[in-house]
Parts: structure tokens; sequence; C-alpha cells
């Protein structure tokens, strides 16, 4: 007798369903997570360097803040994002079907259909609020800095007088 936990499930529309709303959550916690970086970088003035994978991109922006992305609970959430985006956006055959031993969780759509995707993406999201949470506090404790407004170009003038509203029509 066959001990394996097998689930087979054909019901093609309810499979369309879950992989979009599998595939779109993953993807975005990705970008969430690519986006937060770009605005560290941006905020903190920190160098992005070209050519990384997220996992490096956040340590490298974080790091010069003393955040620790990778010492918050549930870091392991994330990784586990990271894993599955790459298994969506990169296909091959044993990420389309798995079947040796234990290998059921390298496919998206079966990892989709399994507790465990919900479970770390519960985890995923508390790892991200926390390290937004920590980037806020990192925020509000940098001193002031007085900002530079232009308002216009020298010798540029409003066609319409500032005094007499225009004339309407009616």
């Amino acid at each position: 007798s066959d001990t394996a936990s097998i689930m087979l499930v054909d019901d093609h529309p309810l499979l369309r369903k879950v992989y979009v709303a599998g595939t779109t959550a993953v993807l975005h916690g990705y970008l969430a997570v690519q986006h937060l970086c770009e605005r560290i970088e941006g905020v903190a003035k920190v160098t992005r360097v070209d050519e990384q994978g997220v996992l490096d991109r956040l340590r490298s922006c974080t790091d010069p803040l003393g955040i620790s992305p990778s010492m918050l609970q549930h870091y392991d959430a994330f990784a586990e994002v990271v894993r599955i985006r790459h298994a969506i956006e990169h296909p091959k055959a044993t990420t389309s079907y798995n079947g040796a031993p234990g290998g059921w969780d390298q496919v998206p759509l079966a990892w989709m259909l399994s507790n465990r995707s919900v479970t770390t993406l519960e985890n995923f999201h508390a790892w991200f609020k926390e390290l937004i949470d920590l980037w806020d506090a990192w925020q509000a404790a940098q001193p002031k800095q007085p900002g530079t407004l232009t308002v216009g170009m020298r010798g540029v003038a409003s066609k319409r007088p500032y005094k007499k509203p225009p004339k309407s029509s009616t």
C-alpha cells in the first residue's frame, strides 16, 4: 500500500484562482521589499550595487543603518518568498512537477495549495511590518535638514495677473 500523502486537485477553475492569488501575493511581497530598498537607498543615500539579488540588496542598504533584517523573527519567511518567486519567474521541470520525496514544495502551485503558503505569507507580513517599523524609527531619529524649494526660473512670469481673476465667459 502507498503511504505517501498525495493530493490530486482536478478543479481547473480553482487551480487558476489559487495560482493567480498565490502568485500575486508572492510577487507583491517581493516587490514591496524591492521598493523599500529603493526608498532606503534614496533617503539614506546608500549606494546601490547593481546586479545583486534582493537578499544582498536588502542587506547592503540596511547594514549601514544598523538594521539587520536577517536577525528579525520570520526572516526565513522572506527567504521562502524569494525562493518561490524565483520558481515562478524561472520555471523548469522540477518546479512544474516534482515527484521526488520531499520535493513537493519546489512546485509553486503545490506550495500555494498547502497550509505552508498561508503560514509563510503571514510570517512574511509580520517580518516586513517589523522591518518597516525599524526603518520608520531610523528616519525619526535622524536630524531634520532644511530643504531647498525652487519656485521658478528667473525671467519667467505668469501670463495671468494675480490681482484680477480671469473673466468668465458667461
